[in-house]
């Protein structure tokens, strides 16, 4: 009896899956759900398993994690060092807004509690791409992850990076 309420839940939830577009994008949807988390300092952040961490690509990025859809990178900005401490997240997070070089930056705005804002960009193949800046505070720094997807991608990922900036741990 135990075997066949199992096999009536997981067909339930298949079902529901399949209510997709196709078996392929329930199928999909299972392979997002498994949770790879990433460790950097003080900063962890829970992605799917697509993603990889890459070599430090910059001298101004302290990592860079990324999938075939999206990449974030990451930018430690300790208080002592830069002479924050004391500053509050917001007043930094509406400080680095306001000294942002781009016509097309968004206003600070807050994903549950979370200071965000975005802007256009181009990468190295002329291509359009959305940037999301979320930023966090831990006991010794601020921490501004940069997501970026081409911007014809954008609408489809920005619940998943949505999601991502709300798994951001920092102490």
């Amino acid at each position: 009896m135990k075997k066949f309420f199992s096999l009536l839940i997981v067909s339930i939830l298949l079902f529901s899956l399949c209510s997709c577009d196709s078996l392929e994008d329930a199928l999909d949807a299972l392979d997002a759900a498994k949770i790879k988390t990433f460790q950097v300092e003080n900063l962890s952040i829970d992605l799917n398993e697509n993603f990889y961490r890459m070599d430090r690509l910059a001298e101004q990025f302290d990592f860079c994690i990324s999938s075939e859809d999206m990449a974030i990178f990451g930018s430690r900005v300790d208080f002592a060092e830069n002479d924050l401490t004391g500053v509050s997240l917001w007043d930094y997070a509406e400080a680095f807004r306001n000294n942002m070089d781009q016509s097309t930056m968004s206003e600070l705005t807050e994903l549950n509690g979370i200071p965000t804002m975005q802007y256009e960009a181009y990468d190295n193949d002329n291509e359009k791409q959305i940037v999301f800046i979320a930023l966090y505070e831990a006991s010794d720094c601020f921490w501004m992850l940069q997501f970026i997807s081409e911007k014809d991608d954008f609408r489809e990922n920005a619940p998943l990076i949505h999601q991502y900036a709300q798994s951001v741990k920092c102490n």
